[in-house]
């Protein structure tokens, strides 16, 4: 794209050293060069089976916050298969495989009902999702979720600012507010790396810890630099115990500091060695009981508060890995380098 040819020819020219340099003499959004070389960097198994001219920035943007909510491999693997397909699926139709919502598993109707009384009949947005998949009512519980919450809002803001009444009635105690609770508990529910979804803002494509230079290629978040870094150690057993420790750094960065992992700071890092792993609070999101698998919606991340030993083990793993980060150049710097093990009188 234009705008990432021209970043880096401003890095060859020493014009700028850096994202942010670049979009200060540029005049623009840092987060827009950040957006182009997500889009730039897009796995070629995706780009090739997308026509050229229907890649555009707003597209390709898009696509990118796709690849951090599904994880670069799943993408891949979406669109190897439908490089396979005869005849080839039209756009729209590809960025639906792509979502994990192709029409054969997913299909959404808009109607309207016929008019009464002069006044335009009510829409109907009708959701079909594929009964046999074991994942359809949670998707289906959060898209009504969003819906009820976005798309009223909206409504009513675009009518307030127009100078019209919107014709919706906000109770004085919303009776959505118990069932939108307890969606928010169950999407800040902690899953493994491999099945967890992040809204782009969390996902650390624009982390304040982000490198300058060019990430590996496929690597544009923190959810696929793990899995980059973890794609090195091909022993079971190792690549095991190092998932472990990422995993439950990534899901404590995301749902108890509310930030990216590639935003965490000193403080951060010191904060979760030494107080979150000696007491990991609530117990019933972070703590389970006795050994789940990763598939059983029982698994979290702990399996109880980590002892010196296994603190000092933890420390070991995740400075390795932010370590091996930094070289990637995927990060600016190790926060976890001068962290040390405090002392605790709880044991695993």
């Amino acid at each position: 794209m234009a705008l990432y040819r021209r970043y880096l020819e401003g890095v060859q020219l020493k014009t700028w050293a850096s994202m942010r340099e670049a979009a200060e003499v540029m005049g623009i959004a840092h987060s827009r060069i950040a957006s182009a070389s997500a889009v730039a960097n897009l796995p070629n198994e995706l780009t090739s089976v997308l026509p050229a001219d229907c890649l555009t920035f707003e597209m390709g943007r898009a696509i990118a916050d796709l690849v951090a909510v599904r994880g670069v491999e799943a993408i891949r693997k979406e669109a190897v298969a439908a490089r396979k397909l005869v005849p080839q699926p039209s756009p729209q139709r590809m960025l639906a495989r792509l979502m994990g919502i192709d029409a054969s598993q997913f299909l959404a109707k808009v109607r309207r009902a016929p008019e009464r009384r002069g006044r335009p009949g009510r829409i109907f947005v009708e959701i079909h999702l594929d009964a046999l998949d074991p994942d359809s009512e949670s998707r289906l519980e959060t898209l009504v979720g969003c819906l009820n919450v976005e798309f009223v809002g909206r409504v009513a803001n675009a009518n307030s600012v127009a100078g019209f009444s919107s014709g919706i009635v906000k109770p004085r105690v919303d009776p959505r507010r118990p069932y939108l609770a307890t969606q928010q508990q169950r999407l800040n529910r902690p899953v493994p790396l491999s099945r967890l979804s992040t809204p782009p803002h969390l996902s650390g494509s624009v982390g304040s810890n982000r490198g300058t230079a060019m990430p590996p290629v496929g690597v544009h978040d923190d959810r696929s630099a793990l899995e980059h870094w973890l794609s090195d150690y091909q022993n079971p057993t190792t690549r095991n115990r190092y998932q472990n420790e990422v995993e439950r750094l990534l899901l404590w960065a995301i749902i108890a500091k509310g930030k990216p992992l590639s935003s965490i700071d000193v403080t951060d890092a010191d904060e979760y060695i030494n107080q979150f792993a000696v007491d990991p609070q609530p117990r019933s999101v972070w703590i389970m009981k006795g050994r789940r698998s990763r598939n059983e919606p029982t698994w979290r991340p702990f399996r109880g508060p980590l002892s010196y030993e296994s603190r000092r083990k933890a420390l070991e793993t995740v400075r390795k890995c932010f370590d091996d980060l930094v070289s990637y150049q995927y990060l600016a710097a190790n926060p976890f380098e001068t962290v040390r093990i405090g002392a605790s009188c709880r044991t695993t």
